[in-house]
């Protein structure tokens, strides 16, 4: 049994609703609650009711954490041949759905939005439907290091967002 006092968690019991509240991401799971009251009748005899029941604590989507792969320095020459291959991007899991629905780390808590930060260079692409980055430039004045940032949001609570910075070299 947990002992209640030393789990940081907010319970609040209004009439017949319960609310458990908390932002660590480590307590999701089911929780035994254990509600008593002493009843006293007309002839002062006290007894005790108790009221037994599980919660299953899930942490909000609005307070988890994304898991963000790391994507290493593509390097490539203007006119490559062959063509740099495109990279492909590891999915970017978040705490709160490899802990609940699925537990694939991507579906719980809904749909999301990859996107290239508004400075990445137009030989620079992503396609969010294969989680490839390619990289392909015919222009000399490209030769040099380039800062790339890939951003995923997720879109019902686009506060939750994570970057994955990488540069992108050009000989």
């Amino acid at each position: 049994m947990v002992d209640a006092s030393t789990v940081p968690v907010e319970i609040t019991v209004t009439g017949s609703a319960v609310e458990v509240e908390t932002s660590d991401l480590n307590l999701a799971g089911t929780y035994q609650l254990i509600i008593q009251r002493d009843v006293t009748d007309g002839t002062l005899t006290t007894t005790k009711d108790q009221l037994t029941f599980d919660v299953h604590l899930i942490i909000s989507c609005s307070d988890t954490v994304i898991n963000a792969p790391v994507v290493p320095d593509l390097t490539t020459t203007v006119l490559a041949v062959p063509p740099l291959p495109p990279h492909q991007v590891a999915l970017f899991t978040d705490q709160v759905s490899l802990t609940n629905g699925d537990l694939s780390g991507v579906t719980y808590c809904g749909n999301r939005v990859y996107s290239l930060d508004t400075s990445t260079p137009s030989f620079v692409t992503f396609d969010p439907s294969t989680l490839e980055i390619s990289v392909a430039t015919s222009d000399p004045v490209d030769i040099g290091t380039h800062a790339v940032t890939l951003i995923l949001s997720l879109v019902d609570y686009p506060a939750v967002s994570t970057p994955v910075s990488f540069n992108v070299i050009i000989d």
